[in-house]
């Protein structure tokens, strides 16, 4: 992603006799930029690592596609729910066997860690990258972690009761339930303030700037549409919060349709 904004959304859908579609566009103009033909199945959730896009879907298509943006090859691992790249060999995955979700660390081709039970089932969580090879996630349960790339550590933090939190420096994170922003801090779950946006829905992260000052967010509407063979239209609109000011900005209106995937970079 870009230092401060970002500048394209890649998106998939899956269009007419199943043909799969993912495709990367200006968010500005909304024109495509580079589509590749790959089924994701409905409402895949997305992540972008370098040149490589990992896929998820784990309702209607279980697994885990992993796509080359250079050479448009693609990879396929059925137990896996989301791979977390930090270099060509040393990366995380989200895995479900017989039911009960693992996280397991590889190094160089070798397993070096893993944490049983974590309670993935299907999708997996949100995972959102910062400089310096750092990514966070949020379980359902409650369990934030925050996972050093360089040498595959990580810590754990008890915060129960969010939707979804995410990192932003030293010992705070922020944390959204319905329309609400929490800032916490992580040691001890307490909050420090909180901010209602003015969203006529609820609203989930999509990732954090580099420069650690912008949050890109993302709201989902419905509206029924009897005409449609689906007799529901999903309408996705992009924003960008203002750490420094607390402000709020439209990016992005109408950027996808049903039964989609979105991330941006």
């Amino acid at each position: 992603m870009a230092s401060a904004m970002p500048t394209q959304v890649i998106i998939s859908n899956t269009l007419d006799h199943a043909i799969g579609r993912i495709h990367i566009t200006d968010i500005k103009t909304l024109t495509t930029i580079k589509e590749y033909h790959v089924n994701a199945g409905n409402g895949p959730i997305m992540r972008v690592y370098g040149d490589k896009l990992s896929i998820s879907n784990g309702v209607l298509n279980p697994g885990e596609y992993i796509l080359n943006l250079q050479d448009s090859s693609v990879e396929y691992y059925p137990e896996r729910r989301g791979t977390v790249f930090f270099t060509e060999d040393s990366y995380m995955y989200f895995s479900v066997i017989n039911n009960v979700g693992e996280i397991i660390f590889v190094k160089e081709g070798k397993e070096v860690h893993r944490i049983d039970k974590v309670g993935i089932v299907m999708r997996p969580p949100n995972v959102y990258t910062y400089p310096d090879k750092v990514v966070s996630f949020y379980l359902s349960k409650g369990d934030f972690y925050l996972v050093n790339g360089n040498d595959l550590s990580f810590s754990k933090f008890s915060l129960k009761g969010y939707a979804d939190v995410i990192y932003l420096n030293e010992d705070k994170g922020l944390a959204v339930h319905g329309r609400t922003l929490y800032w916490l801090r992580l040691s001890d779950g307490q909050v420090l303030k909180t901010k209602k946006l003015s969203f006529s829905g609820n609203f989930n992260f999509v990732s954090k700037s580099d420069d650690g000052r912008f949050i890109t967010l993302e709201t989902l509407s419905m509206s029924l549409v009897p005409w449609s063979d689906t007799f529901m239209h999903e309408r996705i609109d992009l924003y960008v919060f203002d750490l420094q000011n607390e402000t709020l900005e439209k990016l992005a209106s109408s950027v996808a349709g049903n039964g989609v995937g979105l991330t941006v970079r």
